[in-house]
């Protein structure tokens, strides 16, 4: 169930897609009874085998290398703007794009593809580091229009998440 339901999702979640001619009438070839359909590159239906092959027996509850050695997290933290600040309350508010890469060798995978660029749907679905903030008041995430998130995953199993 699991894995039909992972194959929908990357089907209709933003993959690629290209159009194709269909003709209605084969004997006529007027441009009326023509249409122009989307069908999927192959490489869409690549990247949905690859995924489905990696998240197999994928255990996202367990960080990478565990029991082994520790999961190095690299953190950038690019910064929009900063403001209002307040001297009174000792409160400033600040808008970044966070940035976190790691490495998880269990989604490496072998493909003429270098980079799987995800969705925000597929983020439930591997380990993501749980990072804090200390000290802070309130944190947000950006969700407007949608989840501002962006996964990348190259095919050595290094993993690029992003954040706003």
């Amino acid at each position: 169930m699991a894995a039909k339901l992972l194959l929908l999702l990357c089907l209709f979640s933003g993959l690629h897609a290209r159009s194709r001619r269909v003709e209605e009438d084969e004997n006529e070839d007027s441009p009326s009874n023509q249409k122009w359909v989307l069908a999927p590159r192959s490489q869409d239906t690549d990247v949905t085998l690859i995924l489905n092959k990696l998240l197999r027996e994928y255990d996202k509850k367990l960080r990478p290398d565990i029991g082994i050695k520790p999961t190095v997290i690299d953190v950038d933290i690019y910064v929009n703007s900063i403001g209002p600040v307040s001297s009174i309350n000792m409160e400033y508010q600040i808008d970044i794009f966070f940035a976190q890469t790691w490495t998880d060798s269990r989604l490496r995978f072998n493909s003429t593809m270098k980079i799987l660029t995800l969705n925000s749907n597929m983020f439930g679905m591997i380990w993501i580091p749980d990072t804090i903030f200390r000290n802070s008041k309130t944190a947000e995430a950006h969700w407007i229009t949608t989840p501002n998130q962006l996964l990348r995953i190259w095919n050595d199993g290094k993993i690029l998440y992003t954040l706003r």
